[in-house]
């Protein structure tokens, strides 16, 4: 497993993203529409409860994608070059 798969732009190692987060990244223009403003806190809270009402189907691929993340970031730390990170 390579380092560039589990490190950010700054090359320092990155833990995975919630399915939550990845959902929130893919959506967070409607969620601003939605609230009105591009406020940090509002748009959390909104998201969050927008997050909540989805159905497990829609949040499958982000559950998914997920799990794929975290698994690839514990197989790396598992590693010799894991360790030293």
């Amino acid at each position: 497993m390579a380092a560039a798969n589990v490190a950010g732009k700054d090359g320092l190692l990155k833990k995975p993203q919630t399915a939550y987060w990845l959902w929130l990244g893919d959506n967070r223009e409607r969620v601003v529409t939605v609230v009105g403003t591009n406020k940090v806190s509002e748009v959390a809270k909104k998201g969050g409860e927008m997050w909540k009402a989805l159905s497990d189907a829609d949040r499958k691929p982000y559950e998914t994608k997920a799990k794929e993340q975290k698994d690839a970031y514990d197989k790396f730390l598992a590693t010799e070059e894991g360790k030293k990170a």
